[in-house]
């Protein structure tokens, strides 16, 4: 009798330890895991994965085998295969300037169904012009007036198919048609490879690229002598094509368009210690429309070399004023440099560091990288913000420590945000603040696994992992 009473005693434990190893999941910890990261992801609690690995507790290893409970993860599962059956899936094509933040509250889904129907979020993140899969809970006509919205420049795109041209008038050159149709130098110079050889001539036809906009209602003028009499005889003429316009309207127009293709060809020979910034701060242009009219100096300025400079006829004309304005900087003592930057009103200088951020997109991720061949972070912010004579530290611990420590409800565009990352005790990743909505904060950034981005502190991981904001330019 005893003998049955020890067989159905030990049949008892058996089943209950079958049963509960049934309730567990086998979870395989890989590179950058923590407890709290696999607790989120499988929505359990920490005790709950330490009760049922104790040894968990000392140390976790790579490749380690850990028991997970399975009774609150299939609650998860039934969770988010409800609302799967709720999703259409929508094809979407990652546009400049978009996050995971952005497009999950775009699309009405979550961050957990966008990373499990796009697996290779989590590891590479989001590129642009990317197509991913996104499963939304909009209505079909939300889905179709949300369409309608996107697609709106492709459809002009399709409609405007037939290749744009432009002939060439006298005294016209690559840097003004560029600026005509909206598009870069070095795009329009691609887009006609003959040029770089024979040069523009007058009546020739040239290509524009597919992303060049016919400017509309532009009067062009070709103007020999910029005399009153001939200018306004150009506004005779041109009444018949801006009837709509009254006089004055017309003359505004002709004034305007008059002064964008008045420029006059300088040849500067760079000096040294002298910079990109400042040079162009000499001729009254910005950093870009420097490097995009000298394509060359955009990886180094070198000393000696010889750049050629359209400058508007008015700015020559405020010469003087330029000698005299730089003649005192000149004079500025290197030990006030720093409060000299942060005295003067910088909204222009910092709009010139973002968008010489945005021209790097997709410039891939390089260690110790400074140059467009590659970037690593606290590089990419050196680069950027080296090309305005601002210097900063080389390594984001560093950089942590320059300018002003401000609070997340005083950030501002051009401010450093920084990070620690991979469960680190200090400061190891840096991006520039290029926006700031409501509670959200979007930046550019070096990552290691897409280069040059744009994100959020709406993410998970950046959110859990911001440390602090540094403002350099006041």
């Amino acid at each position: 009798m005893k003998f049955l009473r020890v067989i159905v005693l030990a049949f008892i434990f058996c089943s209950v330890g079958v049963f509960s190893q049934e309730n567990n999941i086998k979870h395989t910890i890989v590179k950058g895991e923590t407890i709290s990261s696999i607790a989120q992801k499988y929505n359990v609690s920490i005790v709950s994965i330490y009760k049922l690995n104790p040894k968990a507790k000392k140390t976790l290893q790579l490749n380690q085998v850990l028991q997970i409970p399975n009774s609150e993860s299939k609650k998860t599962n039934e969770l988010v295969v409800a609302d799967s059956e709720k999703t259409i899936d929508i094809n979407h094509q990652v546009l400049t300037k978009e996050t995971i933040y952005g497009i999950t509250k775009q699309f009405k889904t979550t961050t957990e169904l966008l990373y499990k129907a796009n697996p290779q979020l989590e590891t590479e993140g989001l590129k642009v012009g990317q197509t991913i899969i996104i499963p939304s809970s909009l209505t079909k006509k939300e889905i179709a007036n949300l369409s309608n919205s996107k697609t709106q420049e492709i459809v002009e795109t399709v409609e405007a198919s037939t290749p744009l041209t432009h002939q060439v008038k006298a005294k016209e050159s690559l840097y003004v048609i560029a600026k005509m149709y909206g598009v870069s130098l070095k795009e329009l110079q691609n887009s006609n490879p003959k040029i770089g050889n024979k040069g523009l001539s007058i009546g020739q036809t040239i290509l524009i690229p597919s992303n060049g906009k016919i400017v509309e209602n532009e009067v062009v003028l070709e103007v020999k002598k910029p005399e009153t009499k001939e200018v306004s005889t150009a506004v005779k003429e041109s009444k018949e094509v801006a009837s709509v316009l009254d006089e004055k309207e017309v003359n505004d127009k002709e004034v305007k368009a008059d002064s964008q293709i008045q420029t006059s060809e300088i040849i500067h020979e760079v000096l040294t210690k002298e910079t990109k910034y400042g040079i162009a701060k000499k001729y009254g242009i910005t950093v870009a429309e420097l490097e995009k009219q000298n394509p060359a100096i955009q990886q180094k300025l070198l000393v000696g070399s010889k750049l050629s400079i359209q400058v508007p006829n008015d700015k020559i004309e405020k010469g003087s004023e330029v000698d005299v304005a730089e003649s005192q900087i000149k004079l500025i003592p290197k030990d006030t440099i720093s409060a000299t930057f942060n005295n003067m009103s910088n909204v222009g200088l910092i709009d010139q560091l973002i968008q010489t951020a945005y021209d790097k997109i997709g410039t891939r991720y390089r260690s110790g990288g400074t140059t467009t061949a590659g970037f690593d972070c606290s590089g990419f912010m050196c680069s950027t913000f080296g090309n305005f004579d601002i210097k900063l530290p080389r390594s984001s611990i560093e950089q942590s420590s320059f300018g002003e420590r401000v609070e997340t409800e005083n950030v501002q565009k051009g401010d450093l945000i920084f990070f620690k990352t991979n469960g680190r005790s200090h400061i190891n990743h840096v991006g520039m603040v290029i926006d700031v909505v409501d509670d959200e904060i979007k930046f550019i950034h070096s990552s290691t696994h897409s280069g040059v981005i744009i994100s959020s502190t709406k993410e998970p991981y950046y959110r859990r992992n911001f440390a602090q904001v540094n403002r350099v330019l006041k």
